[in-house]
């Protein structure tokens, strides 16, 4: 089982990277409606976090003022961000890497829920379906929505807790 899962889970970071390879071969800021905001973000917060700011709360180089965008900012995902960037020192490729890392995460926690009900082949299609489903590309390349990419790790997750759960609970009470 556990050599099973770590071809699956080269397969599925394989797929994971085809899916965003466009911008490793169009380097520079993506020609979408967020992605220059989390770009961004993500170099705020790497400053903030090598100051010793935490929790960010107030990026002082934003709109030549600053703003209280820690507050309100989706936290989770440039945290994640600004960590990387603060090793790497570029932000996009620190976007392009948390976009890399919500995808296939996102993948191989869908693989396990899947691997629950069908075998090898077929989860392993429907992580490749997931990862490229029109909607994951616009976000993508159209949207540049990092947050919405990082929570998609999170349905998976929920639904492979609950099974837990709910099956967990009727080992229980059948004892």
């Amino acid at each position: 089982m556990k050599k099973e899962f770590w071809y699956s889970s080269l397969v599925i970071a394989l797929f994971s990277f085809v899916s965003i390879i466009g911008l490793f071969l169009h380097p520079g800021a993506p020609e979408t409606f967020d992605a220059r905001a989390h770009i961004t973000s993500i170099a705020q917060f790497s400053v903030a976090l090598s100051q010793g700011n935490f929790p960010v709360v107030w990026l002082g180089n934003v709109a030549n003022y600053g703003a209280p965008s820690g507050l309100y900012v989706q936290q989770l995902p440039i945290y994640v961000g600004g960590l990387i960037n603060i090793i790497v020192n570029n932000p996009y490729s620190s976007y392009v890497t948390v976009l890399f890392v919500s995808i296939f995460l996102s993948g191989i926690i869908f693989y396990k829920f899947l691997r629950l009900y069908t075998s090898q082949l077929p989860s392993i299609l429907g992580v490749v379906l997931l990862t490229f489903s029109p909607f994951r590309i616009i976000d993508i390349y159209v949207r540049g929505d990092l947050p919405e990419i990082f929570s998609s790790i999170f349905l998976p997750l929920i639904l492979l807790c609950l099974y837990h759960f709910v099956h967990n609970k009727q080992r229980s009470e059948e004892h």
